[in-house]
């Protein structure tokens, strides 16, 4: 419904409203990119700001999605770094550990001094899963 009001309210608008919006959106392609290790999305050629030097790089949280590091990032009470899994584990959507960012999370954890992961993935069954799936794969590291 909310895409049928917007494509309503471009029609019913000046002939460049489309224009522009159709320009805006070639541009988001030209000049954004995804952090491979974040996850988030970032300007083309620069370095995410949630993987800096000022980040506590010891502790981890892993979300479903960019809008769940929005909503974390919003209440300024979290200062580790993110991990965004691209969605969660969900067999009857066909969507398993091989179509999520689960690999490079392994890499990381392995690769880097982290010493505590916090899960903040949805309270369903598929984040349950999820999380479990990851617990299993790094239970042997000191974590």
């Amino acid at each position: 419904k909310g895409a049928e009001r917007i494509a309503y309210f471009i029609v019913k608008s000046e002939k460049s409203l489309g224009k522009n919006l159709i320009q805006a959106l070639k541009e988001v392609d030209e000049k954004l990119d995804i952090c491979p290790d974040t996850g988030m999305v970032l300007l083309k050629g620069e370095e995410s700001p949630l993987s800096s030097d000022s980040r506590n790089s010891e502790i981890l949280c892993v979300v479903e999605n960019m809008e769940d590091v929005i909503k974390i990032e919003n209440t300024n009470s979290f200062d580790g770094l993110y991990h965004v899994l691209g969605g969660s584990i969900s067999p009857l959507d066909g969507i398993g550990p091989s179509d999520l960012n689960i690999n490079n999370l392994i890499q990381k954890i392995t690769n880097s001094n982290v010493k505590e992961i916090i899960f903040a993935l949805c309270a369903s069954i598929e984040g349950e899963t999820t999380s479990y799936y990851i617990y299993k794969q790094i239970k042997m590291r000191k974590i």
